[in-house]
């Protein structure tokens, strides 16, 4: 009865994870009066008020009508970008997703007397984009109004200025909106990032659609939104567009040569610091997604050595004592040390195997300590870089990390709902805080209307259910969560939550569903060029395939995740790559090769620090060992596996190990030992409310207490087992669980009963189409036709 074993399999769970947000502002800058100034091809840079009065001439505004009459009739929408005209038909490009309908919306030009409405126009859709967010748009009129010069985004690079226009919504009534911005990110796969910079100026709902103007005043993207993390801009790259532009718009479009100067100097503005120049002491510290900056003003900015930057997100920074360090944590898994007054890099600390989101400094300066999503803590020497300690004991990722105002104690905080209090100078685990509330993360982002927030929150309870095996209400948050990134245009969120909803279908069983989400996650990951997130998520779409016995597809993505994890040097990734590789190469018969990768990724999660991972994989050897038959070296690795989950508070591990050795001394059929360890697992199931392994421990228990003949006691457990399955959700389960209930009635001789719940089974197992299809069919052929 093979249905005993159960497969430790490395899945990666995408944690959506709190980070703080700028509030957006409303404020409306009142230039003074200028002389109308527009752009031109030559790419002449041209100053602030120019370019204000430049976005004004060309954005227009989208409306819906509203059921008011007068002045309220029109509901602001979203704003565009007059990008062509064709005899008296006016090209808009805007985003996609300002209206799910081609119908009821209207274009408003600006007439130039204040505070009065120009032309409304009907619009119509052109063509739609939607996975690029960008849709083109015409109206009619006689009007002559300026059309906007497509410039060249290529040529923008970290700290260049930007400028964004558009008419915000609603409850921005006060009229157009221009803010300035600098470059944070210039090719974020089809995107372009920025981060304003005017205090009180930022960028509101209803601006997308607006442009993105270079300090030419040319056309280089089209704002849609906000970004995850930090609240910057977001715009499709207008070069995305060029590549799609349909034929009528292109022959139209006024397109610009590329922008004169590259000193970032404008008419009328103070020069930014460049090279070694020593900064001024009210200079402050500038976080961008990539780099760090140090300025005094809107204007004067430098960005730190660009040769030595990270090559993923910066999530955290900290600044030492004396004022004269910065310290960086990245999504590139690096931590980075920076003189302040140079910008010159000091060191690179590598060890962490996923993002660093937090780092500290010691009072004493002394000290660095970072937390990862690794789950894990480091202690760093910061003069010599060296690593002093790796802390373990989280079982969710690290969020953050704070050292107390005397040096001597580290607290840490997890999406594993827990807050622990560390010894800085033994790394001993002093004390543990419970209470961690997704709920109240929920309720907070409500109360104060924050959306990006309010998602995460979602995908957070998301995550919380699924791992309690609360598969259906996992599927609701993760529904929730996707909801909200869609409506908010993050499409880097969007994937995140894409990617979460497979999880609970998978664990369901529903594989075809769950493949349905990954394949999605992935487009999304490729399309934002997310290589971490592609190759998570390749690995996650091999696990479907495994289940539905398609070893040799599970096998290719496997292999398609170790080599982007092998490219940009995931270290972790790699491993879990060849764990995943293992497990499918185990379940195909091919026990030596299984084994081969299972050492490999080992020795990379010991390598790397990564004690939960190591854990993990020393069960994937002794579930591969099982297979061969070599039960001592079975419970060999799954002591040594428990003994580390023990060690670093995994509880959900330690549980699931007891299960595995449980399995192990079952094929020893050493019964009462199996029980034993299941009495365990099935103790630690209940008090971590992990209800997906408390029915799976029943089930084994009582396919234990069939050997020993025990019919009734067998029969009580595999009915719990059933009752939990269905409360949950799992028709995998499930159906495992009518057929040894179905067995169990046999030898009971209850043949009628156990032909009801075999045929039960068998429906269950036909709808999922998985491998116990077979063994359930040869059961209903032993029992016979009903009577």
């Amino acid at each position: 009865m093979k249905h005993i074993i159960k497969l430790t399999i490395i899945l990666t769970t995408l944690t959506m994870v709190s980070c703080g947000q700028k509030a957006v502002q409303k404020q409306q800058p009142s230039p003074p009066s200028q002389p109308t100034l527009t752009a031109t091809k030559s790419g002449t840079p041209k100053n602030i008020i120019a370019l204000n009065r430049l976005a004004k001439r060309t954005v227009v505004e989208i409306v819906s009508e509203s059921f008011l009459t007068g002045d309220d009739k029109y509901i602001r929408e979203a704003s565009g970008v007059i990008i062509g005209k064709k005899d008296s038909t006016y090209y808009v490009l805007t985003a996609n997703h300002i209206s799910d309908s081609d119908d009821g919306l209207f274009v408003v030009t600006r007439s130039e007397k204040p505070g009065k409405r120009g032309e409304v126009q009907p619009l119509k859709f052109i063509k739609r984009y939607p996975k690029e967010d960008l849709a083109v748009v015409a109206f009619a009129s006689l009007t002559d109004y300026e059309v906007a010069v497509v410039g060249e985004a290529s040529l923008l690079d970290d700290g260049d200025g930007v400028y964004v226009g558009g008419w915000p919504g609603a409850e921005d009534s006060e009229g157009f909106q221009f803010t300035p911005a600098l470059v944070t990110n210039p090719r974020a796969g089809n995107n372009l990032n920025y981060q304003p910079t005017v205090p009180g100026e930022d960028v509101s709902e209803g601006m997308s659609g607006g442009a993105v103007l270079n300090e030419a005043g040319q056309l280089v993207a089209i704002h849609v939104g906000l970004t995850r993390f930090g609240g910057d801009g977001d715009g499709v790259l207008i070069s995305t567009f060029l590549r799609m532009v349909p034929s009528e718009v292109e022959e139209v479009l006024v397109r610009g040569t590329p922008v004169a100067s590259k000193s970032r100097k404008r008419e009328n503005q103070t020069p930014r610091i460049s090279g070694n120049a020593t900064p001024s002491p009210t200079k402050k510290a500038v976080l961008t997604r990539n780099s760090i900056s140090t300025a005094t003003n809107i204007y004067e900015v430098r960005t730190f050595n660009k040769t030595s930057l990270h090559t993923d997100n910066v999530w955290s920074l900290a600044i030492s004592p004396d004022g004269q360090t910065i310290v960086t944590g990245s999504g590139d898994n690096t931590i980075k040390v920076w003189d302040m007054a140079t910008g010159n890099l000091k060191a690179t600390l590598s060890g962490h195997t996923s993002w660093i989101r937090s780092v500290a400094i010691s009072p004493d300066g002394q000290t660095i300590v970072s937390g990862s999503y690794d789950k894990t803590i480091k202690v760093w020497d910061m003069a010599k870089g060296n690593l002093k300690a790796t802390l373990s004991g989280h079982t969710d990722n690290v969020n953050s990390v704070a050292i107390s105002p005397d040096g001597q104690t580290i607290v840490s905080g997890s999406d594993d709902k827990t807050i622990k209090v560390w010894d800085l100078g033994t790394g001993n685990l002093k004390a543990i805080i419970f209470g961690h509330s997704n709920q109240q993360h929920l309720q907070i982002a409500g109360e104060i209307g924050d959306r990006s927030e309010e998602g995460r929150a979602l995908g957070n309870l998301g995550n919380a259910y699924w791992s309690l095996g609360e598969y259906e209400k996992a599927i609701e948050y993760h529904q929730q969560h996707l909801q909200i990134a869609r409506k908010i245009s993050d499409r880097s969120e969007e994937g995140r939550a894409l990617g979460s909803l497979g999880m609970p279908y998978f664990s369901l069983g529903e594989y075809e569903k769950a493949i349905e989400y990954y394949q999605q996650h992935l487009q999304i990951a490729r399309e934002i060029g997310d290589r971490s997130g592609e190759s998570i998520t390749l690995g996650n779409l091999g696990m479907p395939y495994h289940f539905l016995g398609e070893y040799e597809k599970a096998i290719e993505y496997h292999q398609q995740s170790l080599q982007i994890a092998r490219e940009i040097g995931n270290r972790s990734g790699e491993g879990r790559a060849l764990g995943n590789l293992g497990v499918t190469y185990k379940s195909q018969g091919e026990y030596e090769k299984a084994i081969e990768y299972h050492h490999q990724s080992l020795q990379i999660a010991r390598e790397i620090g990564n004690r939960s991972g190591e854990s993990i994989v020393l069960g994937n050897l002794g579930n591969a060992y099982h297979s061969l038959g070599e039960y001592e070296k079975v419970i060999e690795y799954h002591h040594q596996s428990l003994q580390i989950a023990r060690e670093i508070g995994d509880r959900p591990g330690e549980g699931r190990t007891l299960g595995n050795l449980g399995n192990a001394y079952f094929f020893l059929e050493e019964y009462d030992k199996a029980i034993e360890y299941y009495r365990q697992d099935l103790q630690i199931s209940r008090e971590i409310g992990n209800r997906s392994e408390e029915g799976i421990v029943q089930l084994n228990w009582g396919e234990t207490l069939l050997k020993l003949e025990k019919y009734a006691e067998s029969l009580e457990y595999s009915q719990a087992a059933l009752g939990i399955f269905q409360q949950i959700g799992n028709p995998h389960h499930q159906a495992i669980a009518l057929k040894n209930i179905a067995a169990t009635h046999q030898h009971l001789g209850n043949l009628d009963a156990a032909r009801q719940y075999c045929d039960e089974a068998l429906a269950i197992f036909t709808e999922l189409g998985v491998p116990e299809l077979k063994e359930c069919q040869e059961l209903r052929e032993k029992l016979g036709a009903r009577h």
